[in-house]
Formats: C-alpha cells, structure tokens, sequence
C-alpha cells in the first residue's frame, strides 16, 4: 500500500529539506517534464547530488522513472525522466443524500474511473456498505487492486473534527457525533480524510475552476436538486486562503447558521393552488412566466446575498463562487444577488466612490455548476496536501 509515501522517504525531522525538495521535484516534473537531473538540479536551484538521491529514491517507489534520451547540447545525451502515473493511485468520494459519487485518479492527476451508487438511506451502516461496494467497483476499473490505494477522501455536508474524524453534524444526512472516520476506515480498509463537502466544491473550484490569479476564494455551495427534503435549501460555504482550505480553529469556518427557504416551499407558499412535483417543475414553471415567478427567486436571491455579503466584508476575498446543482439559477437570481452583495458590503461602498473601480466586485463573483464527480475530485486535494503531493496535481486532478 503507498501510504505515506513521501512521507517514508524523507522520515524524521533532520530530513525535512528532502521531503520539501522532493514535493518540489514532483511538481516541476508534472508542470514541466520530461526532465533531466540537470535539468531539474538548474530550475529548482537543489544540488546535484541532492536531486540525484530524491530522484533514486522516487524511481524505487515507482513514482518517477525514465523515459528514455533527450537532445544533446554537446556532451552525452541526458536521460529524461517523467511522472509515473502508476505511481500512486487516490479515491475520493462524495456522501450525498441520495448516492455516493466516487473517482479515482493516478499521480498525473488524470481521472482514471468514476462511478456512482444509489443508497436507499442515509445510515452510517449503510454508507460503509455502499461504500465498500462503490470501491471495490472502481478499482478494476481503474485497472487497480483496492490496496494500491494511498487514501481515500471523504466529502459530505455538516460540520465535521477533522482532528477525530468524527461528524459532529449534519442535518442533511440525520447525523449527530458519528464517528465516521473510524467507522469508515473499519469497514473499507483504507486511510481516511474527510472533509466538509462544501469544502472540497471549493477546492475542487480553487485548483480546478476560476482559482487561477487569486490567493483567497470564497465558495458558497447551493444544492437545489436531489434533496430527501425541501423545506430548506441545502447550503455551504467553503473558505480557501493560498491554496489551503481553511477550517479555523474550532474547525468549522465556513459554517453558516443560516435557514434559507427552498425556492420550492416558497412556491408552493405563495401559490398553495399549484403543485410543483420537482425544482425541475418549478424552473420550468418560471420559464413560462417569468414574471409571475419573480417573488419566489427574488427573496431567495435576497437571503442569499446576505450569506455572501457577510462571507465578503469579512475575507474581502479574490473571487466568491456561488457552485450549484442548478444550471437554471444564474438565469434567475444572477443579477440580483450580485447587485445587492455590491449594495450590502464595504467594499461595494468603497468602489462606489472610486469610480474607476466601480462594479469590480461584482465582477468576482460568479456561479459554477457542479458536475457529478466535482466534490469526490475534491475530496482528495487535502490527503495530496498531506502526502505533499500538492499543489503538484494543479489543474490536472480535473481533467
């Protein structure tokens, strides 16, 4: 098993350099290779011995090998050396309320299975079982054995000890101190991480998404679809600061104590004669008329741009993601939720009177809609980051 590959390499504190330069050499070998050892020993400014003994070191765990001759510049021709794909395998999976959603990918960073499984409810029991079906279904098919996993990232709403592993909540799964982290690595024999899944939206957005060219992205996840409950809309907030997810102290930053009524109970509300089956239904519905519609999303944009508001007069941050389930909810909310964010916050003040930066604000915010795998990808940045892996998979942990 690769557990705590890096980490085997370059053990006990006197090595730490050679765990930071090898992280280093991993990632110049992914943005940049093939490389040489020469190569290598001039961009990152580590001696040549040293990158000679990393590099040993990483080709014995299979994570580096060489791939054959590059071009002379006078002397011998230098032998390239390349990421080995098949040098680590992680999973990540997400715990939805009505299925698990699961990935795998290798150490390029290339997707390399995906699958999703139903699960008749939301039991801790029965998330370990459907689990451990869902893992075993997509290690073949990523041409693996389930042991050549390094770890495996778990994603869900509620708040979370990421200390313990234990899920002090979540409404939407009916859970209240569970202790998942134990339960899970019991039942499925393999390491795990869990994070909050509005969390790993915002990794997933940072590395993946419109991160690029800023340090700190506020990520607000609404789920309007797939819910066993619609009374209220299923929320989160996720915080990234330099391309870590940030929990605070008590590890719950990004948590919001907020009830936002789900468009649906207000339609069904203020229309009691209507039945609206589904979101699906009532988007429809708005489609058709629009203007009759209009209350419904305009006080659910309202409530919602009071979380954002907030989450951006505190972080000021370089860009706020609204990430959704809905491809229909820019079309009707967009325009109000950025203008009363630009309204309700310091810094829509601040640009009002400094007309040159005037609407920059609203330009940082935009939505983002989630696609099946988008939190189980996620899910794993955190167990790289741990493993030092990290930001080595950059944008390609999506493609």
């Amino acid at each position: 098993m690769n557990d705590n590959i890096i980490e085997h390499l370059v053990s006990g504190k006197p090595q730490l350099n050679r765990r930071i330069n090898a992280s280093i050499v991993l990632n110049r070998l992914r943005n940049e290779g093939p490389l040489s050892r020469a190569d290598l020993a001039k961009i990152t400014g580590i001696r040549s011995t040293s990158i000679s003994a990393i590099v040993e070191e990483l080709a014995e765990k299979n994570m580096v090998h060489e791939i054959g001759r590059g071009k002379s510049t006078g002397g011998r021709h230098p032998i390239m050396l390349a990421i080995n794909p098949a040098g680590l395998y992680a999973a990540g999976i997400e715990i939805a309320e009505e299925a698990l959603n699961g990935v795998i990918i290798d150490l390029s960073g290339v997707v390399v299975a995906s699958k999703s499984m139903p699960i008749p409810d939301t039991r801790p029991e029965t998330i370990c079982r459907v689990g451990h079906e869902l893992i075993s279904a997509l290690a073949p098919a990523a041409r693996i054995e389930r042991d050549d996993l390094a770890s495996v990232g778990v994603a869900l709403p509620g708040i979370i000890n990421r200390r313990d592993g234990q899920v002090i909540l979540s409404r939407p799964l009916d859970w209240r101190l569970v202790p998942l982290k134990n339960q899970l690595e019991s039942a499925w024999q393999a390491r795990i991480i869990l994070s909050n899944n509005a969390m790993a939206g915002a990794m997933s957005e940072y590395f993946g998404g419109s991160g690029a060219g800023v340090n700190s992205l506020l990520y607000v996840m609404v789920n309007l679809k797939h819910l066993r409950h619609y009374e209220l809309t299923s929320l989160g907030c996720g915080i990234v600061l330099d391309g870590r997810s940030y929990c605070g102290e008590g590890q719950i930053a990004g948590e919001v104590r907020v009830d936002i009524e789900h468009p649906l109970e207000t339609a069904s509300r203020v229309f009691p004669q209507e039945a609206f089956a589904s979101t699906e239904a009532l988007f429809a519905a708005t489609r058709n008329d629009r203007d009759k519609f209009k209350l419904v999303w305009d006080a659910f944009a309202s409530q919602l741009a009071v979380v954002i508001a907030r989450g951006v007069d505190f972080l000021s941050p370089g860009r706020v993601v609204i990430g959704t389930d809905a491809a229909e909810l820019e079309e009707c909310i967009g325009v109000q939720v950025r203008d009363e964010v630009h309204r309700k916050t310091v810094t829509g003040v601040l640009e009002d009177m400094e007309e040159a930066h005037a609407s920059r604000l609203t330009r940082r915010i935009g939505f983002s809609l989630l696609d099946p795998w988008a939190i189980a990808r996620g899910a794993i940045i955190p167990q790289l980051q741990e493993l030092s892996l990290a930001p080595l998979l950059g944008n390609s942990v999506f493609l």
